[in-house]
């Protein structure tokens, strides 16, 4: 966070705490953003009605404050019009009907490769297509009802593309904001995923295409991770772990 102070006479003055990174918004916060982004203001106006509406200011504050004094509090907030990159998952759950959906947690720890592997086909089909099903079928791999128990590290109800096709009838009526916040959320946390594990998703300098993980599953299978099936329900960062391990040891092999 970024310690802002303001001043009105030698004796008064009042001190906030406004947002540096991604990650320190909430949940609520994001898809206020989202919100504003979605109706395609100018980012300074959109930065400002920001601050107004989100970190709400004393009334001594919102006397004092005019114009100018918010351009130069957003101006330091420039990672509103930067790429995503977070380590957390900020909409954490949301309801639906009578349903709470729970999302899959602080840097996807939650997702098996499977998972993941969907998610990534959905996202980069959203990217180049902008059809709106693409974002409303991510939001359904991503969220899933409670566990009745045996949470392990997963919260969710196991995946199964029967209950994908359910949530994706179900979730055309969530509104466009928490869509575009589902999605803000989770371009961050693949960024973070990327960064975090950066030599398995860059080829020569740049990002590789990786559309479709099956392939690696079906190479990866084996050894420490067991048969294909066993292997596609392997936790997302234990199987970056180990396949970062395999090519470490292949490349230790290979002559100088």
């Amino acid at each position: 966070m970024r310690d802002i102070e303001l001043i009105y006479s030698k004796d008064k003055k009042e001190s906030y705490q406004l947002p540096e990174f991604w990650h320190e918004l909430n949940g609520k916060q994001l898809v206020g953003w989202a919100q504003l982004c979605l109706q395609k203001k100018d980012f300074l106006e959109a930065k400002i009605y920001f601050i107004q509406r989100f970190y709400p200011f004393s009334k001594t504050a919102q006397k004092w404050l005019r114009k100018h004094h918010f351009i130069e509090i957003v101006q330091r907030m420039t990672f509103l019009t930067q790429s995503p990159r977070m380590p957390c998952w900020l909409i954490t759950s949301f309801r639906l009907w009578f349903i709470r959906y729970e999302g899959p947690g602080d840097a996807l720890s939650a997702m098996t490769i499977a998972e993941f592997r969907l998610a990534e086909i959905c996202y980069t089909k959203y990217l180049k297509s902008h059809d709106k099903q693409f974002l409303i079928a991510l939001a359904a791999i991503l969220y899933r009802p409670k566990r009745e128990q045996d949470f392990s590290s997963d919260r969710r109800k196991v995946l199964a593309k029967c209950s994908i096709d359910r949530r994706t009838k179900r979730f055309k009526r969530l509104s466009p904001a928490l869509l575009q916040a589902i999605l803000l959320n989770y371009e961050g946390c693949r960024s973070f995923i990327h960064l975090r594990y950066a030599s398995l998703f860059k080829t020569n300098g740049h990002e590789a295409s990786v559309q479709d993980f099956q392939d690696i599953i079906d190479a990866v299978a084996g050894d420490k991770l067991g048969t294909i099936t066993q292997t596609e329900q392997t936790n997302i960062h234990r199987f970056f772990r180990h396949l970062m391990n395999m090519i470490k040891a292949k490349t230790e092999l290979q002559p100088s």
